[in-house]
C-alpha cells in the first residue's frame, strides 16, 4: 500500500515561485523583439530608448540627431512586478519621456508583443517546468 500527500505549503511556494519566474522570463521575448524592431527600423538615434526597454542593454547609438549617447536612467527601465494571492504581473516597457510618441507613431511595443506571443508562452512554460521539476 502507498501512502501519498500534499504539502499544500510547499506546493503554494512553488506555485508563486513559478509565476514569478514565468513572468519574467516571458518578459524577455518581448523586450528583445521590441529592440528588434527598433534597431530594424532605424528608430535608434541616442540608445536611450532601446537600451530601457524592459531591461538594461548597451546598444550603440547612431548620433543622426547630433546628440551623443544618452544612457537611460533606472527610471527609464519600466520593470514593476506585482502579486496577489493568485495572480503575478510584470509591466514591462519603457518609460523614456517620448516613449508615448514612439508607440503611438511606430506600434513597436504592441507589434513586439504580437510577435514574440508565442516566444513568451515557451519560455514562461520552461520555467514552470523548471520550478516543478526540482
Amino acid at each position: 500500500m502507498a501512502k501519498i500527500s500534499l504539502d499544500m505549503n510547499k506546493v503554494n511556494s512553488m506555485l508563486r515561485e513559478a509565476r514569478v519566474n514565468a513572468v519574467e522570463a516571458a518578459m524577455h521575448p518581448f523586450a528583445n523583439e521590441a529592440k528588434r524592431l527598433v534597431r530594424d527600423e532605424d528608430h535608434v538615434d541616442t540608445s536611450r530608448y532601446i537600451n530601457s526597454i524592459g531591461y538594461r542593454t548597451d546598444y550603440p547609438e547612431t548620433n543622426k540627431s547630433g546628440k551623443g549617447r544618452i544612457v537611460p536612467s533606472d527610471e527609464d527601465i519600466v520593470h514593476v512586478l506585482t502579486e496577489t494571492a493568485d495572480k503575478t504581473s510584470l509591466e514591462s516597457g519603457t518609460a523614456v519621456p517620448y516613449s508615448i510618441y514612439n508607440e503611438g507613431r511606430y506600434n513597436i511595443l504592441a507589434r513586439a508583443m504580437d510577435n514574440a506571443e508565442g516566444d513568451m508562452h515557451e519560455a514562461g512554460i520552461a520555467e514552470v517546468h523548471k520550478v516543478f521539476s526540482k
